[in-house]
Parts: C-alpha cells; structure tokens; sequence
C-alpha cells in the first residue's frame, strides 16, 4: 500500500470508524435514554465495525487520484453505506436476533449516513487547503508544448490542480512557439531521466501527439 493510501486509511477510516460508534452509541440514547449498552449491543457494534472495514476495502474508499471529483467519491461512499446495511440485515436475519430494536437501528443509519457524508465533504475541504498551502504534493514534469502539453499546463497552474507542481516542461527537438508557458524553465528531452533523478519527480505527463500541433 502506497504511503499516501495508508494516510487516507487513518485520516478518512478513523474518522468513519468513531462516527460510526458515536451515531450507534447516540441512537442507542435517543432510543433507551442511557449509554449503557448491553453486552449483545456491543458486539452488535463490534460487528459494525468489522463490516465497515469490509466494505471499505471492498469498495477502496480510500483509495483514490487527486483529480478524482468530491460527487463521485461521496457516491462510492453512499454504496459502501447500503452494502453495509444489507450485511447487517442479512446477519440478524440469519442467526434470528429479534432482540434488537429496529428502531435503534433505524436511527443508528440514519447518523452515519449524515455524519459520513458531511464527514467526508469536511475531511476533503481540510486535505484540498493542505495541497493548496504547499504540502503534500507532487512534483511532476510534462513532455511536450503543444496544444495537450498547454491544457495540462494550464490545468496545474490553476487553483484546481489538486497539489501537482509543475517543475519542468521538455521539448522534443525544439519547442513550439504557437504557446506560451509563462516564464516555466524548459528543458531538452535528452536531459529528462537526470532531471527526474535529481529532483524525485513523481509523475510524468507525456503529452506529443500525432498532429504537428500536439507535439
């Protein structure tokens, strides 16, 4: 597991983790008016916390690119949400445990799928401002300045670049003078492997295409 992946997984899935004991142990009040839970809710709640470590890695909620968009990851994390409903569900049904309060559980989804999803849209909020603040990026370099080698420039300029930092840009022969890249540093194809070394570049963007333009 890439370490970046690994500081999604304590980051995002320890913060699932603690609301969705606070959403069961919250329900559990609002329902019984105490806190107290008896010894067959907390392995009910032993058991949702099993079955959403399942589901997270089924569904990798916390495997994802930079550019991935905030709608789509809150979608997959609404399905992990039903999968999880549907394991509980199938679980109770099947060893017969009338003993629990539908209505509890009722409350208890309903919590979690608030608390996730605002969970989700904050913890996204707080990762983007990190990036924009300089940390946490990476560094890439493009190959190419034609039109497609312009978008991508254009792109890790922006305030949307979702913490990619452009250190370089690499000409083939010679570089295209239909495009500006602003006062950008670059540089002879020839010299990309050394520069990547030097500089631990993390990703390459090869943008020549077939037209002349997009070379």
């Amino acid at each position: 597991m890439r370490n970046t992946n690994r500081k999604m997984w304590v980051f995002l899935g320890s913060g699932d983790i603690i609301l969705i004991n606070v959403a069961f142990v919250f329900a559990f009040y609002l329902k019984f008016d105490t806190i107290s839970l008896p010894d067959i809710y907390i392995f009910l709640l032993l058991v949702f916390n099993l079955a959403w470590i399942l589901v997270s890695a089924i569904f990798s909620l916390y495997q994802f690119s930079r550019v991935d968009h905030i709608e789509h990851i809150v979608f997959n994390t609404f399905k992990a949400g039903i999968t999880h409903v549907l394991i509980i569900t199938t679980l109770l049904f099947s060893v017969k445990a009338f003993a629990f309060s539908r209505e509890h559980l009722f409350i208890t989804y309903g919590l979690d799928f608030l608390f996730v999803i605002l969970w989700r849209f904050i913890a996204f909020t707080i990762i983007k401002q990190y990036r924009v603040s300089g940390y946490n990026y990476q560094r890439v370099v493009i190959i190419g300045t034609g039109s497609v080698a312009h978008q991508l420039y254009t792109f890790f300029k922006s305030k949307e670049s979702h913490g990619f930092k452009l250190k370089s840009i690499f000409y083939y022969e010679q570089a295209k003078e239909n495009y500006h890249f602003g006062d950008h540093e670059m540089r002879d194809f020839n010299t990309i492997e050394q520069y990547c070394l030097e500089n631990n570049i993390d990703e390459i963007y090869y943008s020549m295409g077939v037209k002349e333009d997009e070379l």
